[in-house]
């Protein structure tokens, strides 16, 4: 079976096609097409037999979308290919292969949608997430999913029901390269890690940071973000109010605060540290945060929303809180680091739990067998 991957744009969108590659590429020859820079092209040549790499330059905003001459490139190298599965790893979080899609119909498509928009957004019909979404409907053969709660979310939009497959998002065993072997888990250290958009629940930080310190004096936070977020919120007071919560947060003489990029190679330094990773997201489907934690034997604690509950079982392999429950989130934060006995166990199954049912040999298996399902449709 000859599969062509469309790898997306951001970081977390391109790992999770890169890692799937990885995986499938024990099943099958592949052509990955990727955005120029937004991963190591090294770290695939120890599958350059069974992958074929293809890339194309990033602009700024939308103008790949414009530019003829890279999307002639791309229909040519996918018509050359002659694909029996094109499989869009980003779904409709990136537009650049929108105008493709019109040419593509004699193919099989599978869209990995990671966040399916919510049926009462108020973007304009003619958005190019809305396009996008057009057409997956109309050329989709499949759309995976990573839990219950996206399957709904698709069902509500209008997908086919029957199209619509959950297959879970893999663990990162990436960043485990143990460099930072030597750096040791701290009891009492809690991570926040990811970029500072809304969705994220960050105005709940200075709360958490204060109130558990006041509890715990002993407990360490390394509050580790970014400002990546929509383009669109640098029009709102989003960026005023982000000043404001690391402000805020930076009086706390216990919590450390990075909002400098930090690379791949050092991610597993903040996660090897800490012994719990908080999650007080105030919307999410899944999340690539707890996918690292697990990876590193850390106790996500989070509130109960989204796809979350399809990874995490509550004092099981991690801490799950009714949703917007501020109080009790602290509240079980504070328990738990008063009982080593119950953070080691649950530690202990986080890592366990995830190399059972989230590597990526598995989640290939399963979808190389809808691959192979779709094929043959």
């Amino acid at each position: 079976m000859k599969i062509i991957l469309l790898i997306g744009g951001s970081y977390g969108i391109a790992r999770y096609g890169l890692e799937l590659a990885k995986a499938l590429s024990n099943l099958n020859k592949l052509l990955l097409i990727i955005p120029n820079g937004v991963l190591d092209n090294k770290e695939l040549m120890p599958y350059k037999d069974s992958i074929k790499i293809e890339t194309f330059e990033v602009y700024k905003g939308n103008k790949i979308l414009f530019n003829f001459h890279y999307q002639y490139k791309i229909l040519n190298k996918i018509n050359e290919w002659n694909p029996d599965i094109i499989h869009n790893t980003a779904g409709s979080v990136y537009s650049w292969y929108l105008l493709l899609y019109p040419f593509l119909n004699k193919y099989k498509l599978i869209f990995t949608e990671h966040e399916p928009k919510n049926r009462h957004s108020k973007s304009s019909i003619f958005s190019f997430k809305n396009i996008q979404i057009f057409f997956q409907k109309k050329l989709g053969s499949a759309f995976i999913v990573h839990g219950k709660n996206s399957k709904n979310k698709m069902i509500e939009l209008g997908y086919d029901k029957d199209k619509v497959k959950i297959l879970p998002h893999g663990y990162y065993d990436f960043y485990n390269n143990k460099k930072y072997k030597d750096v040791n888990k701290c009891p009492n250290t809690i991570l926040s890690f990811g970029a500072f958009r809304p969705d994220k629940g960050i105005e709940f930080l200075p709360e958490i940071v204060n109130r558990i310190s006041n509890k715990n004096p002993k407990v360490k936070f390394i509050i580790a973000g970014n400002k990546e977020w929509p383009r669109e919120l640098n029009h709102t007071n989003w960026p005023n109010t982000v000043d404001k919560i690391i402000i805020s947060l930076s009086k706390n003489n216990n919590c450390q605060i990075i909002t400098d990029y930090i690379p791949d190679d050092k991610v597993e330094k903040f996660f090897r540290k800490a012994s719990i990773v908080i999650l007080p997201y105030k919307s999410a489907s899944q999340s690539g945060v707890a996918a690292i934690a697990f990876v590193f034997r850390c106790i996500v604690t989070s509130f109960n929303l989204g796809d979350i509950p399809d990874v995490i079982k509550n004092n099981y392999n991690g801490i799950l809180i009714d949703e917007n429950n501020l109080d009790l989130f602290i509240d079980n934060i504070v328990e738990l680091l008063n009982d080593k006995e119950k953070m080691s166990y649950i530690s202990k199954n986080s890592y366990e739990y995830a190399k059972k049912n989230l590597n990526w040999n598995k989640i290939s298996i399963d979808t190389f067998e809808l691959y192979d399902k779709i094929k043959h449709k």
